[in-house]
């Protein structure tokens, strides 16, 4: 069974624009202020499977961040159970455990640089080789009002973004893509519009249309749309969060 894309929405409170630390998949490059926490879950749904996605990250001083991922606790619709994907030659490995981090250069009120990634294991007993699992990123990001942009790329592994290109084009093993969003404030109070896309025709290639609501100060409900890249096998779907935003 192919993995759902894991897609992530971390939403922070402010007066002015929804700050965020991803769009859907996109890291937006928004920071994690130094001695705060936040917690986000995440449920994608679609015609054959559940997904559920756990993050955590803690703001560290001097610009970086650090974290935890529970990726990939996945309920197959047509088997009636929870499923495991732990073999690489199938596709990503799912459910695994993963550590994130990231560096934060800030250029001026408007334009901030970043570096970061993601690292870890898939929950297989034997935790063997194949299990290892990474994905790093650089990030530039442009923020006013009403605006946020991110683009980048990003290198990661078969294990975490399964078969595929990782680029819409070239050989299969580049093991290298891009990433870009956004996220607009909506005319409409208390709504956020958001739109990301991962390239190439692997396991997490993917754009994604939605949006994000306010209910109180530190809290967003959002959902999204998820339409697969041209070339793709991946499911059309649903992604719904529930965010513990950051102060």
């Amino acid at each position: 069974m192919k993995s759902i894309v894991a897609a992530v929405i971390f939403f922070i409170s402010t007066s002015s624009v929804f700050a965020q630390q991803s769009y859907f998949n996109t890291p937006s490059s928004e920071q994690t202020s130094s001695g705060r926490f936040f917690i986000q879950e995440q449920i994608n749904l679609s015609a054959s499977a559940y997904a559920s996605n756990l993050t955590c990250v803690w703001g560290l001083k001097r610009n970086f961040e650090i974290g935890a991922n529970l990726y990939g606790i996945t309920w197959d619709r047509s088997l009636k159970k929870f499923v495991q994907q732990h073999d690489p030659n199938a596709g990503a490995l799912f459910p695994s455990l993963l550590v994130n981090t990231q560096k934060f250069f800030h250029w001026n009120n408007h334009w901030v640089t970043t570096l970061g990634g993601q690292a870890g294991l898939d929950l297989d007993k034997t935790v063997a080789w194949h299990g290892q699992m990474w994905y790093l990123f650089s990030n530039t990001r442009f923020k006013n009002e009403t605006l946020t942009a991110t683009g980048g790329l990003f290198l990661g592994n078969h294990q975490l973004f399964g078969k595929g290109y990782l680029l819409d084009f070239g050989p299969d093993g580049i093991p290298m893509g891009f990433q870009f969003g956004f996220e607009y404030k909506s005319p409409i109070k208390n709504f956020s519009v958001i739109f990301d896309r991962i390239s190439g025709t692997n396991q997490m290639g993917v754009s994604v249309l939605g949006f994000g609501y306010r209910v109180q100060k530190n809290y967003i409900l959002s959902m999204g749309y998820q339409h697969p890249n041209v070339g793709s096998s991946n499911s059309r779907g649903i992604v719904l969060e529930f965010t513990r935003c950051i102060e």
